[in-house]
């Protein structure tokens, strides 16, 4: 038997399927839900209403929780398909970057203005293994001065220059942090390549100059 919705005038073969309410007829799309207050998210954790059985508030958080769940298989799964799909992913990106300049320059410089810190402290971690914190800890005890100059440093992060910022010292055979350097001192060392020898030869060489 062929009747109409009584919302949207849509034909509904109720032999097949209806929603029967007060003996009139809907379809699946204008059927009236009937919503259940307080029902708890179990997502974010806050109160919605819904249907009955109805677990996430919204679409977002259902997402969310099926990724957090399934971690590890989505983490596998992202590897697999990189390894299998290299070229094709290759190309895209390198399609991407080419037509949407100005996109990725406006998001890098926006990206970096808002984390900065979280930059740095990723870096540090990565090539040093101190966090910001220590680093800050570090520029405390210097007093925010370099230590073979005393030349004033800044936080590495921030508005200031490059040539301003404090460097990390560190031993380049062992990786054991020294403390933090200007840039000029910091680049002279380096070129020097931490060689006693070649700074006392240096030492000579400036005394013997100046008579």
């Amino acid at each position: 038997m062929i009747v109409k919705c009584e919302k949207c005038n849509k034909d509904i073969d109720i032999n097949n399927w209806s929603f029967k309410t007060y003996k009139k007829h809907y379809c699946k799309i204008c059927r009236p839900i009937k919503l259940i207050h307080n029902l708890i998210c179990k997502n974010c954790g806050k109160d919605f209403s819904g249907r009955n059985g109805q677990l996430f508030c919204q679409v977002k958080c259902c997402q969310h929780y099926f990724k957090k769940i399934n971690k590890k298989s989505i983490k596998i799964n992202n590897i697999k398909y990189r390894e299998d799909n290299k070229e094709k992913i290759s190309v895209y990106r390198k399609e991407y970057s080419k037509n949407n300049k100005k996109k990725i320059s406006v998001y890098k410089k926006e990206y970096l203005s808002k984390n900065r810190e979280k930059i740095c402290n990723y870096r540090y971690f990565k090539k040093y293994g101190i966090t910001i914190i220590k680093y800050k800890e570090m520029l405390k005890n210097q007093d925010n001065k370099c230590a073979i100059c005393s030349r004033e440093i800044f936080l590495a992060g921030g508005t200031e220059l490059k040539s301003k910022v404090g460097y990390v010292d560190h031993d380049h055979k062992t990786g054991k942090v020294r403390k933090l350097l200007c840039s000029f001192c910091n680049t002279g060392l380096g070129l020097f390549q931490d060689n006693i020898n070649f700074l006392e030869n240096a030492k000579q060489y400036l005394i013997n100059s100046n008579k």
